[in-house]
């Protein structure tokens, strides 16, 4: 019963990080960051937005790979 257990809990697990990590690619490949302060007065220039973005680990200039490393090392690490 607890070989059980530990099974359905391990697979459990793998498919929660699945599901989080496709979730946080897609979202990364298909949001768009930039565009909430497109529309601003006075209009911000493209330093200013990813001096904003760049802390939030949002930057779209930041490669997607280290954005993901850092999410990943933050939800792990620091249950951020």
């Amino acid at each position: 019963m607890v070989k059980y257990i530990i099974k359905k809990t391990a697979s459990w697990l793998i498919v929660i990080f699945l599901a989080t990590n496709i979730a946080y690619l897609l979202a990364s490949v298909f949001l768009d960051p930039r565009s909430n302060y497109a529309g601003r007065r006075p209009p911000l220039s493209q330093e200013q937005i990813s001096h904003i973005l760049q802390p939030l680990n949002l930057d779209p200039e930041t490669p997607l790979l280290e954005r993901w490393w850092t999410w990943l090392t933050g939800v792990v690490l620091r249950w951020d």
